[in-house]
């Protein structure tokens, strides 16, 4: 199955005739009523596309000067530049009096900017990647001028806010998901973070307005505005669940809220979705600088074996929610779906984008090269992923574009069936249902076999006695245990044995998930095993524990630390010799990624 077929022999089913005529007559009346005669010439396409889609037939015929606009430009025959669709985003603000104008004059840019998409799309003068990174530059482009003018009227009424070396602030937009990717679909919605440089407050007379409190003002009026719904529609959802905490958590956080949170309590499933992390409004610079700044939580310099567990875990409720009732006809979220597709990308690049770069795109073509050209996955998977990615992305288009649904569902109403039909190049349902079942069939068996991630999974360190683990645990007794440390060589054996009980018994211990607590059963008999060789045990034991305490939250330095023993040998002899060294690690503990370098 290829991205597109041809369409130009194939005739209007009948089926769809009967809307197709009254839909045209409706549409040249309108035209008459304006003045204009409708070019002969283009009327076998404006059948086609009004036999595909009825959100084209229904916007035109309200509004045929839509058409006629990009008949007298060359807009319908070709893609347009990130430059000219900024012109026309650009343009919205001319002569403009607030946000509220702006906007609805944004609604109105984006209906005729979708119209000219799908036509595109139906008539397959436009590639899917075309069409994906259209839909994207517009998205940014709205968001960016909307942001800049609701800055600039709360600049006007409150103030700048500024850095502490005195430049401007703004509030910064970073697209995920598939706008990040620049991968948007006809009508997705647009996952956004919002954040801003630094901490301050403005003074005026009557009270002292914080900066928290002045980007939250704006992040909340932008999502309204892109989000309100009017006659004309609107600009796009707002999906605001990515940020720290989800919807219990600030609108907007400044970069070292970010940092800290991201270095602290970040999640295996926010690296993932940090993966598609871009800047598209606000100071892009400043974005940047943060985006830099959380690389090394998003890209581990090892081989990130703690990210295994938790892409079982993804994977194993991907094969559970496939295996749900009614979501078959789903090319989303169904078996051999896009986002099959999409986790295959993202888990190498969580695993293995540390160490190669090339991993390290928002855009999933790009990454599947990638993939392909560095051995990871075979070149025929590759082409595979590659095709039924392309034919799927087109497919969710060209079924959302019917009425401008956010559905992903093969259509079960036999008109819309037919209408998906024709628009993909299919002569009949059937033909077209087989082709897509074949193709998301070997994406799934794909997807069930790519990570045999047992067979790459550590092997965990030898531990010579077993009594380690038990002394570790606490199920020997006292005398058991401070004799176990006296043998390994403890000059104060009820001191270390105190240090043990205390980590064990703190709040910071119990509050850890079970499977970092299974990390810490493995990790501590491998250092008192290690700590034989060792000078200066007693002050290396204790300085450890106060290291293992600053990074009990971050599962994945524990799993660092057991499955690289260039890393916790060098580190244990570092601590030995050095208060200083260790203390500097246990505040940053993300430097334990620079003792992979020997």
């Amino acid at each position: 199955m290829t991205e597109t077929r041809h369409l130009q022999a194939m005739a209007i089913p009948e089926q769809l005739q009967s809307i197709v005529k009254p839909r045209c007559d409706d549409f040249l009346q309108a035209c008459e009523a304006m003045g204009r005669e409708f070019p002969a010439d283009q009327f076998a396409l404006l059948q086609r596309v009004f036999a595909a889609s009825d959100f084209v037939a229904k916007t035109l015929i309200a509004n045929p000067a839509i058409i006629f606009n990009l008949l007298d430009s060359d807009a319908l025959a070709r893609s347009l530049t990130v430059s000219e669709i900024q012109k026309q985003v650009d343009a919205c603000a001319n002569g403009v009096q607030n946000d509220e104008q702006l906007a609805a004059s944004l609604r109105r840019l984006r209906k005729a900017a979708w119209v000219r998409i799908a036509w595109r799309d139906i008539c397959q003068t436009a590639t899917v990647d075309e069409t994906l990174k259209e839909l994207s530059a517009y998205a940014d482009c709205c968001i960016s001028l909307l942001t800049r003018f609701i800055h600039q009227d709360f600049k006007q009424r409150l103030g700048a806010p500024l850095t502490t070396d005195g430049r401007e602030q703004s509030l910064i937009v970073l697209a995920l998901g598939k706008l990040g990717g620049q991968e948007l679909n006809f009508s997705s919605d647009v996952d956004l973070i919002f954040c801003y440089e630094s901490e301050g407050h403005f003074e005026h007379a009557k009270h002292t307005l914080d900066y928290a409190t002045y980007f939250k003002r704006v992040g909340q009026r932008l999502v309204q505005l892109l989000s309100q719904t009017t006659a004309d529609g609107f600009i796009f959802r707002v999906d605001m669940r990515l940020r720290p905490f989800g919807n219990s958590g600030p609108i907007a956080a400044s970069f070292d809220f970010l940092e800290n949170y991201y270095e602290t309590q970040g999640r295996n499933w926010e690296r993932y979705a940090m993966i598609k992390a871009r800047v598209i409004a606000g100071d892009r610079q400043a974005g940047q600088s943060f985006l830099t700044m959380i690389q090394p939580f998003v890209y581990r310099r090892y081989l990130d074996y703690d990210a295994f567990d938790a892409l079982r875990d993804m994977k194993a409720m991907i094969m559970q929610e496939v295996r749900k009732k009614g979501i078959e006809a789903n090319i989303k979220i169904g078996a051999g779906g896009i986002r099959e597709i999409e986790f295959i990308c993202q888990a190498f690049q969580l695993v293995r984008g540390g160490r190669i770069h090339d991993l390290q795109s928002t855009s999933l073509m790009r990454v599947l090269g990638a993939l392909k050209q560095n051995g990871l996955i075979e070149e025929k998977n590759s082409d595979l992923l590659h095709r039924a990615y392309l034919v799927l992305r087109r497919c969710e288009n060209l079924i959302q574009a019917i009425d401008e649904q956010q559905t992903h569902s093969l259509p079960k109403d036999a008109i819309k069936q037919a209408r998906l039909c024709y628009a993909m190049g299919y002569s009949n349902w059937d033909e077209l249902h087989n082709a897509i079942k074949t193709l998301r069939e070997q994406v799934h068996a794909l997807f069930k076999q790519v990570f045999a991630m047992d067979e790459h999974s550590p092997k965990a360190h030898k531990i010579d006695d077993p009594h380690y683990l038990a002394l570790w645990q606490g199920v020997l007794s006292e005398h058991e245990a401070i004799e176990i440390l006296q043998e390994l060589g403890f000059e104060k054996p009820d001191f270390a044995l105190n240090l043990i009980t205390q980590l064990r018994q703190s709040r910071a211990f119990r509050q850890i998930p079970e499977r970092t607590q299974i990390r810490l059963d493995q990790l501590i008999p491998i250092v008192l095993q290690q700590l034989k060789q060792t000078e200066s045990m007693d002050d290396c034991f204790q300085r450890f524990l106060k290291l293992v305490e600053s990074i009990m939250g971050r599962s994945s330095y524990l799993a660092l630390l057991i499955e690289n023993q260039q890393v916790l040998g060098p580190l244990i002899r570092l601590l030995s010799i050095s208060p200083w060294i260790s203390a500097y690690l246990t505040r940053h503990p993300i430097l334990l990624d620079e003792l992979l370098d020997p």
